[in-house]
């Protein structure tokens, strides 16, 4: 047989793009007798391969073994393992897949191509194999000449597009399986609404059973004014209630008449009543009648700067927000009324 290797660069990127050491064996072990299940140990490891004018130069870690087996002369011949496509009479090379040291090489010099032909032997990948990958190649759309990754990636390809296939298609079925249910739904409701139909169709209209436009119009203008009153009646039944409630605290001195604007504020908010009623049960007297300055009107020509507070007086302003001027106002308005009832009382 006659070998030729005609790009050497493809198989050093070859080797390059796998990323990994290729093994050196003893006569070819990585291909005999692995295959079957048998031992077969490394004499050294490819670490690097050059393209030196059209040749292929290896760099090579020797095993100890290896080593001994070379040095000891045991094994004096290399031979690689190459992958082949049959050219005519030519075995053209494009790829390594091991190497090994031998004692019957097929060709007698350094540049051997292959160990000697042996029964069940190999240095390549056999003919069925180059027949199988040209067959895959052009199945998927691939060159004659497209090696072992180009199919790889090739595969994988078809095999990521066939699972997103697959995927749309289950997703396809599923929604055909619920345009069909809804597709029977409206074909239930449509004989449903037919049937409905018929009878109806059948039946005689009970006067008695429907009034006059103008009838019905009447009794639903009734209807919306009854609503409105009520609504009004409603809102007056609050605010009355809303300002009973605010009187009663402000006569109690649970708050004072400065406060009352913003009291009536959360009375008229939707539950706003309520809760003031809750916040008044718990609340305590603010202005009690302990500033004899306020005990009645105040003095002819008295500002609100003589009027003295206590600490408690300024504890209840700083809860409540008051300044202290609208304390003191709002003090002198709850006195002044204070007096004015209790005057009207002593008149009764």
């Amino acid at each position: 047989r006659v070998f030729s290797n005609p790009n050497p660069e493809r198989i050093v990127a070859k080797f390059n793009a796998l990323g990994i050491d290729l093994p050196f064996d003893f006569e070819h072990g990585s291909e005999v007798a692995a295959p079957k299940g048998q031992e077969a140990p490394a004499s050294g490891w490819i670490k690097q391969l050059e393209n030196r004018g059209g040749s292929i130069w290896a760099r090579v870690e020797w095993t100890e073994r290896g080593r001994a087996a070379i040095t000891s002369k045991e094994y004096r011949y290399v031979s690689p393992a190459v992958s082949y496509t049959k050219e005519g009479d030519l075995y053209v090379v494009t790829g390594i897949s091991s190497a090994a040291i031998t004692t019957h090489p097929a060709i007698t010099t350094l540049k051997a191509l292959s160990s000697k032909d042996t029964p069940g032997a190999h240095a390549s990948a056999n003919q069925e194999d180059i027949t199988m990958l040209k067959r895959l190649a052009k199945m998927l759309g691939l060159k004659d000449d497209a090696d072992e990754k180009d199919i790889e990636t090739a595969a994988k390809k078809v095999i990521e597009d066939s699972e997103k296939l697959s995927k749309e298609h289950e997703k396809l079925a599923k929604e055909h399986a619920s345009l069909k249910d809804k597709h029977e739904d409206v074909i239930k409701a449509k004989a449903a609404a037919e049937a409905q139909v018929a009878t109806l169709s059948t039946q005689k209209p009970d006067p008695k059973a429907f009034v006059a436009r103008a009838e019905l119009d009447l009794a639903l203008a009734r209807v919306s004014t009854l609503e409105t009153e009520r609504a009004t009646e409603k809102k007056d039944k609050l605010a009355k209630d809303i300002e009973a409630e605010l009187a009663a605290a402000t006569k109690a001195g649970k708050i004072t008449p400065a406060q009352v604007e913003d009291a009536r504020a959360m009375c008229s908010r939707e539950g706003g009543l309520e809760d003031f009623r809750k916040l008044m049960s718990k609340a305590a007297v603010i202005a009690p009648d302990r500033i004899p300055a306020l005990d009645g009107k105040p003095k002819g020509g008295e500002s609100l700067d003589a009027i003295t507070l206590s600490a408690a007086d300024r504890k209840v302003m700083q809860e409540t927000g008051v300044t202290e001027e609208e304390y003191k106002k709002g003090a002198v308005k709850l006195a002044n009324l204070r007096a004015q009832r209790r005057s009207e009382e002593n008149a009764e």
